[in-house]
């Protein structure tokens, strides 16, 4: 068993899942929300704000999880602790990020916050949770296979 390897990979998909998130919710800002708010449409361009959150977003979830313990006993994992695990998360990252970034937004009424905090948490929570199941599956699967296991000692005595 190779603990830093399995760290990784859940780095990876973590690092990987809320850059993609944060690129769809820009998308969805553009597209959807802005033309509401100037009553045109804007064009679609990547400025130094959408380079700031796809460099500084991930690094934020990564150290959220990390916080929250979610890299420690790797291989003691299973399936509904990282579904408990990821909509915690995700609540709260998501709402630390819309004070943070979504709160000082133009808008034309206050649902769009609404629909904001919602695209977002649902943009983030779906991937990441996709692919934290995918990477728990397949070790719960390698320990069931007993490819995987744990130092255990034994104690009794006869026959108990």
């Amino acid at each position: 068993m190779n603990k830093t390897i399995q760290v990784a990979k859940y780095v990876v998909v973590d690092l990987f899942s809320a850059a993609s998130a944060w690129v769809l919710f820009y998308s969805y800002r553009k597209k959807f929300l802005e033309p509401e708010k100037f009553g045109y449409e804007i064009p679609f361009e990547f400025d130094d704000r959408f380079y700031f959150g796809i460099a500084l977003i991930p690094i934020f979830w990564v150290s959220l999880y990390a916080l929250l313990g979610m890299y420690r006993d790797i291989f003691r994992r299973h399936r509904l602790r990282e579904l408990g695990q990821t909509l915690l998360a995700a609540v709260v990252g998501v709402l630390i990020l819309f004070f943070i970034v979504l709160l000082d937004d133009q808008i034309v009424n206050y649902n769009h916050y609404y629909k904001s905090l919602l695209t977002l948490y649902i943009l983030h929570f779906v991937p990441t949770f996709f692919l934290r199941f995918v990477l728990t599956t397949r070790t719960v699967k390698r320990i069931h296979r007993r490819k995987l296991g744990f130092n255990t000692i034994i104690v009794g005595g006869n026959e108990e």
